[in-house]
């Protein structure tokens, strides 16, 4: 028997690990547009989890779901059109690729405008240094959703 049997099962987690970076979460790429760094994502439990425990070191996270009229029932959706205003200025202007998204913002107040399919909603948001910003954007679906 071997002097540490659980050497060997270390080794080959971190083997796995090596082969298969993906297959414990992974965050999606950043990307910067102007000084506005985000990322977006959430497909899937791990990139969701991942995602949101990088959001502290955002500050913001937006979050985009259809929801059924008359219902509770929802799901996540993405391809969300989203523009960040501060004052005249826009800050970033994005397709967003996936339900979640952290934006790193520098402390002021902005307005988020985002439009899916027509539909167009504006939050206003305060971003203060050291804290997490969540908003959550909700359209209504007329009909059962369809499954993903």
């Amino acid at each position: 028997m071997p002097a540490n049997p659980h050497g060997y099962w270390l080794a080959a987690v971190i083997g796995l690990t090596a082969l298969c970076p993906n297959a414990f979460g992974q965050l999606p790429a950043a990307k910067t547009q102007g000084t506005v760094s985000y990322l977006s994502g959430g497909i899937g439990d791990d990139e969701e989890i991942e995602i949101r425990r990088a959001a502290k070191d955002y500050g913001v996270l937006l979050e985009f779901a259809e929801v059924e009229r008359g219902s509770s029932h929802g799901q996540w959706t993405a391809d969300v059109n989203l523009g960040i205003k501060s004052g005249a200025d826009t800050v970033l202007n994005i397709r967003v690729d996936g339900p979640l998204l952290l934006v790193r913002l520098k402390p002021g107040t902005y307005v988020a405008e985002a439009e899916r399919q027509g539909a167009k909603q504006a939050k206003r948001i305060e971003v203060k240094a050291g804290a997490l910003v969540r908003e959550r954007f909700f359209w209504i679906v007329e009909g059962p959703l369809n499954p993903r």
